[in-house]
């Protein structure tokens, strides 16, 4: 893999999932007037910017901006962001922000081709995930860390109740509400 294809990978599976984004930073066809270019990544020091262009609720096409925060954690958006720019090395602002070895776009294919691949080299069944599985595991995610519903909605830019589909329960989660309900009605 070149040098910035796996963090390219990194940021994007963080940025998808935390965010319910998916076609939005980068589809089979890549087109300047809707992806994200490297003019569209704006740096603070506590944060960074992605100007999306064009998004699946953003029907006026007016944009929306995704910020992701600096913290402390191995899985910081920001300081990855950070290293795949120092990488990535290229300053043409016009160019496509994500790229992959090629210098191409980085497109879906092969965002989930090499999604699988990782997923594969870890043992899971590779098979069994898609673009929309990132839906599924931030909603799901979201959700069972006890981010509200009106949160999660936000962080996905759903502008119906639509996000609710993509929470999956275990039975686990099932069991206790059960347990919660038996002991408020005792």
């Amino acid at each position: 893999m070149h040098s910035y294809h796996l963090p390219s990978l990194v940021i994007l599976r963080f940025i998808a999932f935390c965010h319910g984004i998916r076609g939005e930073l980068f589809s089979d066809k890549f087109s300047p007037r809707l992806h994200v270019m490297k003019a569209d990544v704006q740096y603070d020091i506590n944060y960074i910017i992605i100007h999306l262009k064009s998004s699946k609720t953003d029907i006026d096409r007016k944009g929306v901006n995704i910020r992701l925060f600096k913290n402390e954690s191995i899985n910081c958006a920001v300081h990855a962001l950070n290293c795949f720019t120092l990488l990535r090395n290229i300053n043409n602002h016009d160019s496509p922000f994500f790229l992959l070895p090629s210098g191409q776009a980085f497109t879906r294919r092969a965002f989930i081709f090499t999604l699988r691949h990782l997923l594969l080299q870890l043992g899971y069944e590779a098979s069994a995930y898609s673009g929309h599985s990132l839906w599924v595991g931030a909603a799901t995610s979201s959700a069972a860390a006890g981010v509200p519903d009106h949160l999660i909605q936000t962080l996905g830019r759903w502008n119906s109740l639509s996000y609710l589909r993509y929470i999956r329960v275990n039975d686990t989660v099932i069991l206790a509400a059960h347990h919660k309900i038996l002991q408020f009605s005792s």
